[in-house]
């Protein structure tokens, strides 16, 4: 996930549903936020990292990020931080 901020956010793109990726990472383990938004249409998928995480706990949860919105069908996988 690129960038050092705590908080990393997947936006919305086109062809990725990302209710279906929060609800796959729920399954996957991972606390995730969905939600709007300002500046912007669709859903918007983040995670909050802390000095609590270990490096493990990231790699973790990027690997789970990645396998949410590809799923089943393939897609695109698209991360900003």
């Amino acid at each position: 996930m690129p960038g050092l901020f705590p908080i990393q956010t997947v936006r919305p793109m086109a062809g990725v549903d990302l209710q279906e990726a929060h609800r796959r990472l729920g399954k996957l383990g991972v606390q995730a936020v969905l939600h709007q938004p300002r500046c912007g249409r669709g859903a918007a998928l983040s995670v909050i990292f802390t000095a609590a995480h270990r490096e493990a706990d990231v790699e973790r949860t990027v690997d789970a990020i990645g396998a949410a919105l590809l799923g089943p069908a393939g897609g695109r996988l698209a991360v900003a931080g």
